[in-house]
């Protein structure tokens, strides 16, 4: 998770998850222009390769802190290949939601790039 969360030209230096249901996370991104932004949550369901459930709530005070959300990630196989369906839910505004959308989108862009480089290290 520190290799790739948050959107571009953020870092995630702090990351301590007890991946399990009913534990939690927190973690701290972080940018030169935005400063750190800390966040975490409780996992609520966690079936492998199929749902992962989580709260989601920001540490801040920036305009979405404190709202606890709630985030549900499925994974299918399609073709060969695994399809993410992700969802976050509930925002204050319109403009909350599509902040999240561009930093999620943004960080699973650097997740694939990460697997990209893991994979092709591992077929070397």
């Amino acid at each position: 998770m520190k290799r790739w969360m948050g959107p571009a030209n953020f870092t995630c230096p702090e990351v301590e998850i007890d991946f399990r249901v009913g534990g939690t996370y927190r973690a701290m991104i972080t940018s030169p222009a935005r400063g750190e932004n800390w966040f975490g949550g409780v996992y609520r369901e966690i079936v492998e390769n199929k749902r992962l459930v989580f709260t989601f709530t920001w540490d801040n005070d920036g305009p979405s802190a404190g709202i606890e959300t709630l985030v549900t990630i499925t994974f299918e196989e399609k073709g060969g290949k695994t399809v993410q369906t992700f969802h976050q839910r509930p925002f204050l505004s319109v403009e909350r939601r599509d902040s999240h959308v561009g930093g999620w989108t943004s960080a699973f862009d650097k997740l694939a790039a990460y697997a990209a480089r893991i994979a092709k290290e591992h077929s070397a």
